[in-house]
């Protein structure tokens, strides 16, 4: 009779032992899971945050924003437009 009892004990032990490790591993699992998603909320902002800085980068580097800024602060002259009138042979017949 001793023997059955020593197997319950032992298995009702193992159980409570299982139950705890359970728990403690949950308990460190779950601030993983906020760290990760606050982390995951700031790349979405930086993406987006990057995504505005391309955009203004390209506008602010394209030839007619350089040349309106240029001509605002004075570094290029205005001229006047010519148009060729004749078109101008490409080769020479020989």
């Amino acid at each position: 009779m001793r023997r059955p009892t020593l197997i319950l004990a032992f298995l009702i032990l193992t159980a409570v032992g299982l139950i705890v490790v359970r728990a403690a591993v949950s308990n460190a699992i779950s601030p993983n899971g906020t760290v990760l998603a606050k982390i995951s909320e700031e790349r979405e902002f930086y993406k987006k945050e990057n995504k505005a800085l391309r955009e203004d980068l390209f506008a602010k580097t394209s030839l007619n924003s350089i040349s309106s800024e240029a001509a605002r602060f004075g570094f290029v002259e205005r001229k006047n437009s010519f148009v060729l009138t004749k078109p101008l042979p490409i080769a020479l017949k020989r």
